[in-house]
């Protein structure tokens, strides 16, 4: 289905043209941030079955200050599980999210870990099936609240490596952190 895929590619064009918007109006003369992450998880259930997981994220982030931020993200998600008899599915999420994010120390400790908080919509697509053939919801969509954290190690001024803890909230409920988190490695480019 193509419905996700052209959500996507035009989330990334909007990407762009927000990015270029905001670098080109001197009024506007903010530090911009652009973010790259990725993750990918495996487990091998010998004969009975396995299952694997690989996320990337994209985001522009705009500062208001020296600490503070608001980002824009794109997540895609494919979790693979193969069960013997009991489950083959596929899903695909992808969620964009507007964030609030806080620094918790200058770029010039050489170190910044961050909180952040925000809104996102999460889109589903699952294909495959369960015990007895039964199949798993095929496209659905959701409001979803974000939470995380995470620490930025500056190479430099214009660059640095980036380590962050996601969880999505079903329902916005923060009782459902631990069900729906990722963690991701990636980078962070600013001009």
């Amino acid at each position: 289905m193509t419905y996700p895929k052209l959500r996507l590619n035009k989330f990334l064009g909007t990407l762009f043209l927000v990015t270029h918007i905001l670098s080109s109006c001197p009024a506007l003369a903010g530090i911009i941030e652009l973010s790259g992450s990725f993750a990918f998880s495996s487990s091998n259930y010998g004969a009975t079955g396995y299952r694997w997981k690989r996320s990337w994220e994209a985001s522009v982030g705009y500062y208001l200050s020296d600490l503070t931020e608001i980002q824009i993200s794109a997540e895609d998600i494919v979790d693979r599980t193969m069960l013997g008899n009991i489950e083959d599915t596929t899903f695909h999420d992808q969620i964009f999210s507007l964030e609030f994010v806080q620094s918790l120390l200058s770029k010039r400790f050489g170190f910044q870990p961050f909180v952040k908080a925000g809104v996102g919509q999460l889109l589903r697509e699952g294909t495959g099936t369960y015990a007895g053939g039964v199949p798993p919801p095929f496209l659905m969509g959701s409001l979803t609240g974000i939470l995380g954290g995470g620490l930025r190690i500056f190479i430099n001024q214009q660059f640095s490596l980036k380590s962050e803890v996601t969880s999505y909230l079903r329902n916005g409920s923060i009782s459902t952190w631990q069900d729906n988190f990722a963690v991701h490695f990636g980078f962070s480019y600013y001009f």
